[in-house]
């Protein structure tokens, strides 16, 4: 009975779309509202570039403003800022039309149809770089133009040193670029290793990198079987190796809370629910609350990302 009654407690899981980040609230009503001076000054208080990228391609994601952008850009007294946010757009629309990072079969239509929006995110992001070659929220997004248009490692890699020179610890950056190293992108296991585990370790203390370690467990695991994620994740030196990364990102006292900080807790969560490690999943679904990012567990449970998070948490709160 007392198990049921704490389970009855559990405040009600639902996706938050802002990730928690009161600045998401904010710059989606700036959009909604179409007032560009805001969005413009919005922009103008963010102080580091992983953040600059992050916010650039969250407003990508925003359906039907690409008219209202394409209309700025063509204003000749604005500068890289709006170019930069249909560049994004452009990228959104194009993995759109794929259908995600895991579509496969696509038809000649609709392949060509994602290629044309990447390659004038492309032609876009590579004026703005000309004239900005320091700008890493640009370099940082074409970091998935170089992926989606597969224009080689070498190029991805060139592109995402442009983004280490000017902001060493690109969360963004990082993570588009961990894509092009996975194998369904035409890299391998190891290079996606041992990127994750260098990425985390120059990183300082509290730092969110510390994510991108269970990613890429979660990457390889994903591809195996249901019943065998969970020995995938109990070998010990995969359970030290996410312990590690936790205690130095999101359980640190000093973790950053960065517009992505939630997003961290939750893929820490999935990766000890798939280890079956109760216990450590328990934290991390405290430290939550009932907020679920759609990623990772979309991509785990595709149309039920907060049935998924719900199971998870009661199985925590349970044997945790």
């Amino acid at each position: 009975m007392p198990f049921f009654a704490e389970r009855e407690r559990l405040p009600k899981a639902a996706i938050d779309p802002c990730l928690g980040d009161a600045r998401l609230v904010e710059l989606s009503e700036i959009v909604a509202a179409r007032d560009w001076l805001s969005l413009e000054f919005f922009f103008e208080q963010i102080d580091n570039w992983d953040d600059q990228a992050h916010y650039a391609g969250w407003v990508g994601g925003l359906a039907g403003i690409e008219d209202w952008l394409a209309d700025i850009v063509l204003r000749v007294d604005q500068g890289t800022l709006a170019p930069l946010l249909l560049a994004s757009r452009r990228i959104s629309m194009a993995w759109e039309i794929r259908g995600g990072p895991y579509a496969r079969y696509l038809s000649a239509e609709r392949l060509l149809g994602f290629h044309d929006q990447l390659q004038i995110a492309e032609l876009i992001l590579s004026e703005i770089t000309d004239a900005e070659p320091d700008n890493a929220a640009a370099w940082s997004l074409s970091l998935k133009t170089a992926v989606g248009l597969e224009l080689g490692l070498e190029e991805t890699r060139r592109r995402y040193f442009r983004v280490h020179a000017e902001s060493a610890h690109n969360l963004t950056a990082q993570f588009s670029f961990f894509q092009r190293l996975c194998p369904k992108w035409g890299g391998s296991l190891d290079l996606m290793h041992d990127f994750a585990k260098d990425a985390f370790l120059s990183a300082p203390a509290g730092h969110q990198q510390g994510e991108l370690v269970a990613w890429v467990h979660l990457e390889q695991a994903g591809h195996l079987p249901l019943a065998r994620r969970t020995w995938y994740f109990r070998q010990p030196h995969v359970l030290a190796e996410l312990e590690a990364a936790a205690e130095r990102s999101v359980l640190h006292p000093q973790y950053r809370h960065g517009p992505t900080w939630l997003v961290g807790h939750n893929v820490f969560a999935l990766a000890f629910h798939f280890a079956g490690e109760h216990a450590r999943a328990k934290e991390q679904f405290k430290l939550l609350g009932p907020t679920v990012t759609a990623s990772p567990w979309a991509d785990f449970f595709f149309d039920e990302p907060e049935a998924g998070f719900a199971r998870a948490r009661r199985l925590a709160q349970r044997w945790g």
